[in-house]
């Protein structure tokens, strides 16, 4: 009888021990996926554009985004509102030709080609596919990003030209000069371990 006690107690025990195993397994899981996603701590956004007399650089410090190292899904915006050239006037038809009070926002989103290494402290260059967003027209794109993780975080850099006819955007005139259809456009930043999520 005590050796059938004891067989029914340790039992007991057993089931005890794989619940709170579980609890412990499910929390770390958790903590390691919150660990997984990184936001945007510091960013520069530029559109480079020239007519056939001059050039002009917009830029904003005002990217938003998250990266998910676990998935590889990226997804990013700037208000463009935010973009400025350094002339108060240019700026104002900028704004007007972009539209920003019924399309606020350019958007990227997409996914990693391949995982990123974060135990590499080096620059990784990757693949990025997705669909880049403006003027309410969104398109397929692929580009290469530069990516290099750091005890603080992931530094990153990337370029791309696009033309904005092609996203409906009407080429704006200087001096009766039409902008050129192509522009550059660069960002760069940081982005570090979102403590939100």
């Amino acid at each position: 009888m005590k050796g059938l006690i004891k067989i029914v107690f340790c039992i007991k025990i057993l089931c005890f021990m794989k619940k709170y195993f579980l609890l412990i397994a499910c929390v770390l899981f958790a903590m390691s996926s919150q660990g997984q996603t990184l936001t945007v701590k510091e960013s520069k956004a530029m559109v480079n554009g020239k007519t056939s007399m001059a050039s002009y650089t917009g830029a904003s410090d005002a990217l938003e985004g998250t990266l998910n190292l676990a998935t590889g899904e990226a997804n990013f915006k700037i208000p463009l509102e935010t973009v400025k050239t350094g002339n108060g006037s240019r700026d104002k038809d900028m704004y007007k030709v972009l539209e920003i009070k019924e399309f606020p926002y350019a958007a990227f989103k997409g996914k990693l080609a391949e995982k990123l290494d974060m135990e590499v402290e080096q620059n990784q260059k990757i693949l990025v596919k997705g669909t880049f967003s403006i003027h309410g027209v969104e398109k397929p794109l692929e580009v290469t990003v530069d990516l290099k993780p750091t005890p603080d975080g992931v530094m990153f850099y990337t370029f791309w030209p696009i033309n904005i006819t092609d996203y409906g955007i009407k080429r704006p005139s200087v001096f009766f000069i039409k902008v050129e259809d192509e522009h550059q456009i660069v960002i760069e930043g940081v982005l570090i371990e979102d403590e939100s999520r």
